[in-house]
């Protein structure tokens, strides 16, 4: 769990302690004396002698029982040695002697915060602030607790109302910076982060961070040429942190030949920054098509930090491409890392691959009570349904995802065709195709997919017709890592139709085909295309 939330944990202890006789308690710690500090208390945590620190704390507290400052000094050390289930209890005991303290108001909603209960941690933090008022100073920094706080809840509108008011209070740069990284990371809204960057530049020209996060926005834009102006303005302010930016603009616009030159010279020079080696591994993996090479520098970066999320869940994306479901399964089986959604995001659709619906179910729990309403709990809350064959209650999932990230909506707004006419919502499925033409031969497989779930064979056919006839001229476009990927797709959309048309043989060979690409297993492909039903 991140260190972040640990700051403010309290812990209480249980009240027959008090009422020990304090005979029997002095041969087992020391009394406390008048000059008793947090010191004495923390270094019996740090000798390991966690009952006589509680205890030690216990009656320090009872000696001071109307002092506020100790009630929240106990929050303080407690929250850094102690269970957050006995803090809150520390702390609801505090608040009943002090009901309107802001410190002891927002301890509970950080504890609160740390147990992921959400909703809560945003009152009573709501709360101390409401204690606060006129105070600035400690409105700031309150707001930016309530902002976390709401983010991490997946409370989109509270959080952006409490960053508006640190920005009220504060107009410096690192809160609009705050706020960029915010819309960008955690909305998925790279126009409205452009605003707040362009804003930015012009107050401070060679801010690096702003740059950074500019690069990405114009990125995620396709807006390339942009892109490489902010990288190259970042290496004239940090030269070693523009060879890395250009790296990664140019894998984005796909010129392996520059990115891997740019992404060799920062490794050269940084080479236990496990970060060149990330983002050469994406180069080698998603434009290359080198899995070897991808393999190689995924593991340098789990070598380097074995707690690299990012690392572990690449490199299962490795074995995945290459159809080794065991050794994917054994990448994504690291504990530690849960907390981060993406690598939960990726063991849950491991399982809705596979068809496994009850492992997939305990990883969207898991995703809904750690990361409500965040795009990857949404996103396999998609494809669950999916793997129920719940193609309404997909549907209802992706609109959700829809309304909070209308950007990735937009993007993956042929799916939602795909799903509706699963749904058998005939005429909003084609209303979403004839608004939005397909612009590559995906698109056109997605397109096919829709026309064969209605029923259109005679369109489904003829335009799995026209992929096939031009995926040669693709392949000469094409990163060699899309064109695997498009090939994959086709012989998946080939076989759903086959399979529909009552031809056994053409949907076994296409699903042959998917999996000698590294699809996954040839059964596992089969329920991946027809929810469980296989082939005949």
């Amino acid at each position: 769990m991140n260190n972040t939330y640990h700051k403010l944990i309290a812990a209480v202890l249980s009240l027959f302690i008090l009422i020990a006789p304090l005979s029997v308690m002095a041969q087992a710690i020391p009394m406390p004396t008048a000059d008793s500090t947090a010191t004495d208390i923390i270094a019996l945590y740090e000798e390991g002698k966690a009952e006589d620190a509680r205890a030690l704390l216990n009656i320090y507290v009872a000696q001071n029982r109307t002092d506020l400052s100790v009630h929240y000094e106990r929050a303080n050390i407690l929250g850094v040695y102690d269970e957050p289930e006995l803090a809150l209890e520390a702390v609801e005991d505090s608040l009943s002697l002090f009901p309107d303290s802001a410190e002891l108001l927002l301890a509970k909603g950080k504890i609160l915060d740390f147990l992921y209960r959400f909703e809560e941690a945003v009152e009573f933090i709501g709360k101390a602030i409401d204690a606060s008022a006129g105070d600035d100073s400690a409105l700031y920094y309150l707001n930016l607790q309530l902002y976390d706080a709401a983010s991490r809840g997946g409370m989109y509108d509270e959080a952006t109302r409490a960053l508006e008011r640190v920005l009220a209070l504060d107009d410096s740069t690192e809160g609009f910076v705050e706020r960029a990284s915010y819309r960008l990371w955690t909305l998925y809204s790279p126009k409205t982060a452009l605003n707040d960057l362009n804003a930015i530049l012009r107050r401070e020209p060679d801010n690096i961070e702003a740059l950074q996060y500019r690069v990405f926005a114009h990125l995620w834009l396709d807006e390339y040429d942009e892109a490489l102006a902010d990288a190259e303005a970042a290496a004239k302010a940090d030269a070693n942190f523009g060879t890395l930016l250009r790296g990664i603009a140019y894998i984005y616009a796909e010129d392996a030949e520059l990115a891997m030159a740019e992404l060799n010279r920062f490794i050269e020079n940084n080479p236990d920054n496990l970060v060149g080696y990330l983002y050469r591994g994406i180069l080698e993996l998603e434009v290359m098509f080198d899995l070897d090479a991808a393999e190689a520098d995924f593991k340098k970066c789990v070598e380097l930090d074995s707690t690299d999320s990012d690392g572990w869940r690449l490199l299962a994306s490795v074995y995945k491409t290459r159809g080794l479901l065991t050794e994917e399964l054994e990448t994504l089986s690291y504990d530690e890392l849960y907390y981060d959604s993406a690598f939960i995001l990726d063991r849950g659709l491991y399982y809705v691959r596979i068809n496994d619906a009850e492992m997939a179910a305990g990883f969207l729990e898991l995703m809904r009570t750690e990361f409500p309403n965040c795009f990857d709990t949404l996103w396999l809350e998609i494809w669950y349904q999916t793997c129920l064959r719940d193609f309404g209650a997909a549907v209802l999932a992706y609109e959700k995802m829809e309304a909070q990230f209308p950007f990735l909506g937009e993007r993956y707004i042929l799916n939602k065709a795909a799903m509706l006419a699963a749904a058998g919502r005939r005429a909003d499925a084609l209303a979403i195709v004839e608004a939005n033409p397909a612009e590559s031969l995906y698109d056109n497989c997605v397109v096919a997919s829709v026309y064969t779930l209605l029923g259109m064979s005679a369109e489904a056919e003829e335009l799995l017709g026209y992929i096939k006839d031009n995926l040669s001229v693709e392949e000469l476009v094409l990163s060699p890592a899309e064109y695997h990927s498009l090939l994959i797709t086709y012989y998946l959309t080939a076989a759903e139709f086959a399979y529909t048309q009552g031809d056994s043989a053409e949907c076994a060979a296409n699903l042959e085909r998917a999996y000698e690409l590294g699809h996954a297993e040839e059964e596992n492909a089969s329920s991946w295309v027809f929810g469980g039903d296989g082939v005949e």
